[in-house]
C-alpha cells in the first residue's frame, strides 16, 4: 500500500522550500512586493535565526507581519464562561468552530454546534469569516484550515485561533506552510501541558514561514493540489482494494467451512466418530470434577441448516465440542484502578486483540495473589479468546503460559487435545455463517451483546480432524497472499 499520508507532509515541505517550483524565476522580492501591498515597513527574520536556505526572493517572515490591518486579525477563541452550553442554540445561525472541524486535511463538517446572533455580538474578537485561516491549539496543536463558504456566520471555540491574512496574500499558501513540518516544528517545540498539550496565540504569531512572492504563492497552490488531487485519489481506490480484499477473504473463509477448499478422503474418517470421542472425553472430564456439567443442547432444526456439507462432515453446536469459560465476574473480579501497567499475569480485554494477537499496548497486568483468587476466566497457552461484546467474534490464540479475561471475552477451549483444532474455530469466527448466528442471538442495545450461553448454541461445521488441518494449511496459505 502506498503511503499517502506521508507524501502529503514531504509534499508541503518540498513545496514551503521552494522545491516544487524550482524553475520559476520572479523579477521581484517578497519584502518589497509586501511593503508596496501593506504600505507599512515589513520585518524579516535575523539571518542568524532562518530555519533553512530558500529561494532568491523569498524569505522567512513571522505570522504577526502578515496580518490585515483589523484589530482582530489575530483572535483566539473565547474564555470558556463565555461561550457555553446555555448559549447554544437549535437554529442554524452562528456556527461555532470546534478541535474537531480543523482537519489534517481542511474543514471536517461534524459535530454542528451554533449560537446566537445576539450573543456573538458579545465576543464579537472571535468572529470567523470564510476565507479566514484557523489554527488548532491542540490535538495536535498547529494544524490549520482555510474556514469554507457554507455558512453566514462562525465564532471560534476556546481551543482554536483564527488568522487573517493582509488581503492579497494567498491564504491558501499561508495555510499549507502552517500545515508543513517546518511551521508545526516550531509549535512541537515549544507546546505546554501534559497529555494534552498545547500552544497559545502569542506563541503562534512569532513563528515563522518562508514566503515567496505572490505569484509563485499562487503557482504553488496550484502544484500542491494538482498532487493531492492524485494522492486523494489513490486512497479512494486503495480503500476500495483493502474492501474487495476482505470481501475476498471472507468468501475464501465461507467456502473453506462449507467443505469447498478441501479434498475429503476417505482415510480421514468421519466427524461423527470425532464428535463421539469428543463428547466421551468431555463426559469423563465433568465426573472427574475438571469441567463443569455441560447444559444438552438443542437439536439442529431442518430450518437451522445453513448450507450442505461434505458427507463425512457434521453440522453441530460450538458447546457440543468446545468448552466455553466466562471471566469471573464475582468479587474477585480485579479493578481496573488495582491492576499494574508493567508486570504480573497478563488480564486481556477485547482491547488488547489486535489481527489475530495479543497487543502489549494498554495491557494490564494481574499480581499473583489476585489471579489465585479468580474463580473462572483463567487462561491456558493455546486457548482461543473470542469477544462476546462490542466487536463481537474478535479472536485470537493465546499465547502466554497463563493469564485471565475480562467479562468481555469468552475462553474457548477443546477438551480433547486431538478433537478440534482452536485456528479452525478462529477462522469460522470469522465467516458469514458466524456473523448469521450473531444476528440470531445478539440481544446487545448500545452495542452488540452475547452470553456464552447463546455462543454455545451457535451452528458450526465439523470436518474430520485431519480436515481441518488441511483447511487450516490452506487458508493461512491463501490469506497470507492477501496481506
Amino acid at each position: 500500500m502506498i503511503e499517502t499520508e506521508a507524501i502529503r507532509k514531504r509534499v508541503l515541505d518540498y513545496a514551503v522550500l521552494g522545491y516544487l517550483t524550482k524553475d520559476f524565476i520572479s523579477n521581484s522580492d517578497i519584502v518589497d512586493e509586501l511593503s508596496r501591498l501593506m504600505d507599512r515597513k515589513i520585518e524579516t527574520v535575523n539571518d542568524d535565526e532562518c530555519l533553512y536556505e530558500i529561494k532568491k526572493g523569498w524569505a522567512w517572515i513571522r505570522l504577526n507581519q502578515l496580518g490585515d490591518n483589523d484589530k482582530h486579525s489575530f483572535a483566539d477563541g473565547p474564555f470558556g464562561s463565555n461561550l457555553k452550553r446555555e448559549h447554544y442554540t437549535d437554529k442554524k445561525e452562528v456556527r461555532i468552530i470546534q478541535l474537531s472541524n480543523v482537519g489534517e486535511h481542511g474543514w471536517k463538517n461534524e459535530n454542528e454546534k451554533y449560537t446566537t446572533y445576539e450573543h456573538l455580538k458579545t465576543i464579537e474578537r472571535s468572529e470567523v469569516e470564510p476565507g479566514n485561516i484557523v489554527i488548532a491549539k491542540m490535538m495536535p496543536a498547529g494544524r490549520a484550515i482555510v474556514v469554507p463558504d457554507i455558512c453566514d456566520k462562525y465564532v471560534l471555540s476556546s481551543d482554536c485561533i483564527k488568522f487573517v491574512p493582509f488581503k492579497g496574500l494567498s491564504k491558501e499558501y499561508i495555510c499549507l506552510a502552517i500545515n508543513s513540518n517546518i511551521f508545526r516544528k516550531q509549535v512541537l517545540q515549544d507546546v505546554h501541558g501534559i497529555g494534552r498539550e498545547r500552544t497559545s496565540l502569542s506563541k503562534i504569531k512569532t513563528y515563522m514561514i518562508p514566503l515567496p512572492t505572490i505569484e509563485e504563492q499562487k503557482l504553488i497552490v496550484e502544484k500542491v493540489n494538482s498532487i493531492f488531487a492524485l494522492l486523494d485519489r489513490i486512497d479512494i481506490l486503495q480503500a476500495d482494494y483493502a474492501k474487495n480484499k476482505e470481501v475476498l477473504k471472507s468468501k475464501l473463509i465461507d467456502a473453506a467451512i462449507s467443505g469447498h477448499l478441501s479434498k475429503q478422503q476417505k482415510e480421514d474418517g468421519t466427524a461423527e466418530e470425532l464428535l463421539e470421542k469428543i463428547q466421551e472425553e468431555k463426559s469423563h472430564l465433568e465426573k472427574e470434577g475438571k469441567i463443569k456439567k455441560s447444559k444438552k443442547l438443542p437439536e439442529i432444526t431442518p430450518e437451522e441448516i445453513p448450507f450442505e456439507i461434505p458427507k463425512n462432515w457434521n453440522l453441530i453446536r460450538l458447546g457440543e465440542v468446545l468448552i466455553l469459560i466466562n471471566g469471573d465476574r464475582g468479587k474477585n473480579y480485579p479493578a481496573k484502578s488495582k491492576l499494574s501497567f508493567e508486570k504480573g499475569i497478563p488480564f486481556i480485554s477485547a482491547i488488547n486483540m489486535d489481527n489475530k494477537s495479543i497487543s502489549k499496548d494498554k495491557l494490564l497486568y494481574l499480581t499473583q495473589k489476585q489471579y489465585d483468587l479468580l474463580g473462572s476466566g483463567k487462561l491456558e497457552k493455546g486457548d482461543l479468546v473470542v469477544c462476546i461484546r462490542g466487536s463481537l467474534g474478535k479472536n485470537c490464540i493465546y499465547p502466554y503460559d497463563e493469564g485471565a479475561i475480562a467479562s468481555s471475552l469468552v475462553i474457548c477451549r477443546a477438551p480433547v487435545e486431538q478433537g478440534i483444532i482452536h485456528k479452525y474455530i478462529s477462522y469460522y469466527f470469522d465467516s458469514g455463517l458466524f456473523n448469521n448466528e450473531i444476528h440470531r442471538y445478539d440481544k446487545g442495545s448500545a452495542q452488540p451483546n452475547l452470553g456464552a450461553r447463546d455462543l454455545e448454541k451457535f451452528i458450526v461445521p465439523l470436518p474430520p480432524l485431519a480436515e481441518q488441518n488441511r483447511i487450516v494449511e490452506t487458508l493461512d496459505k491463501l490469506l497470507s497472499n492477501l496481506s
